[in-house]
C-alpha cells in the first residue's frame, strides 16, 4: 500500500514538473516578445514653461522651483506606471544614485531641442500623399483613355491645414550631438529604447479677448515626448494635451485630473 502511494506521488510530481516547465517556457517566449526595456529620461527643467505659476505659487504656498520639480516628478511617475503594464521600465529620475544623476546631466548636455511635426502627422501626410498620387495617376489614365477630362489639383486647404492648427501637432524633439551616445547608454542600462520627456507647458487659453477681463478661461497641460531606439532613430514623437477647468488652483488636484491621462496616452502612443 505504501509503495502504491509513493508511486502516485512520484507520478503527480513528475506531471506537475512537466506542466510547470512547459508553462515557464511559454511565458518566457511571450515576455521576450513584449518586454523591451525602456529608459525614461526626465524633463529637462529648462524646458518647463508655465504662464500660471504666479497663481499656483500663491495658492499652494510653494516657490516656482518647487512647482517645477513637483510637476517633473509627477509626470515621471505617471508615465512610468502606465508603461510598466507592457514594458520593462527604468526611470532615471527615480534612481537617485550619484552615477545616474551624472548621466542625466550628460544626456542633457549631449542633446539639442527643436520643434518638428509629430510622427503621427507625418504618417498621415504620407498616406494622404500616396492616396493623392494614386488618384492623380487614375485621372491621367482616364484622361488618356477618353481624351477628355481635367486634372483638378487640390487646393492648400485640401492637402494641408492652417498654420495655427499645424502648430498643435508640433512636438519638441531632441537631436543627438553624437548619435553613438544612446548605444553607450543602451549597454550601460541594458535597454533597447529611450523615452525623452522633452517639454512641459501649462498655459491659459482664452477663446475671446474679453475673457481676460471676465475671468472666463480654460487651462491646458501639454507634455511632449520622443521615443528613440539605441541607434538614435526616432520611433515616435508627439505631444499629449489635456484641457481642464480653471476653477481650481490646487496643484495636487490638477495633477490628479491630468497626468494619469497623459501617462496612458504616452504609453499607448509608443506601442
Amino acid at each position: 500500500m505504501t509503495r502504491k502511494i509513493l508511486f502516485v506521488i512520484i507520478i503527480i510530481n513528475c506531471s506537475l514538473s512537466v506542466f510547470s516547465q512547459s508553462s515557464v517556457i511559454q511565458l518566457t517566449k511571450t515576455d521576450s516578445v513584449r518586454l523591451d526595456k525602456v529608459l525614461i529620461i526626465p524633463l529637462n527643467p529648462k524646458l518647463y514653461f508655465s504662464d500660471t505659476d504666479h497663481a499656483l505659487v500663491e495658492y499652494n504656498n510653494r516657490t516656482s522651483d518647487q512647482l517645477l520639480y513637483r510637476w517633473r516628478s509627477a509626470i515621471d511617475v505617471n508615465v512610468t506606471v502606465y508603461m510598466m503594464s507592457a514594458r520593462t521600465v527604468h526611470s532615471m529620475l527615480m534612481d537617485t544614485s550619484w552615477d545616474v544623476v551624472q548621466d542625466i546631466k550628460a544626456i542633457y548636455d549631449g542633446v539639442s531641442y527643436g520643434y518638428e511635426k509629430s510622427t503621427k502627422v507625418k504618417k498621415a501626410e504620407e498616406e494622404k500623399g500616396s492616396k493623392f498620387i494614386n488618384k492623380l495617376k487614375n485621372k491621367v489614365s482616364d484622361m488618356t483613355k477618353s481624351e477628355e477630362g481635367k486634372i483638378n489639383h487640390p487646393t492648400a486647404g485640401e492637402i494641408g491645414k492652417p498654420a495655427e492648427e499645424i502648430d498643435e501637432f508640433m512636438f519638441m524633439n531632441v537631436k543627438m550631438a553624437r548619435p553613438e551616445m544612446l548605444e553607450y547608454y543602451s549597454q550601460k542600462y541594458e535597454c533597447d529604447q529611450f523615452l525623452f520627456i522633452t517639454q512641459f507647458e501649462l498655459r491659459t487659453i482664452y477663446k475671446e479677448h474679453s475673457d481676460r477681463w471676465t475671468n472666463k478661461f480654460t487651462r491646458q497641460v501639454a507634455i511632449h515626448y520622443a521615443l528613440y531606439n539605441k541607434k538614435s532613430k526616432l520611433m515616435e514623437g508627439d505631444v499629449v494635451r489635456v484641457n481642464f477647468n480653471s476653477n481650481t488652483n490646487d496643484l495636487e488636484t490638477i495633477i490628479r485630473n491630468t497626468l494619469p491621462y497623459v501617462g496612458q496616452q504616452i504609453s499607448e502612443g509608443v506601442y
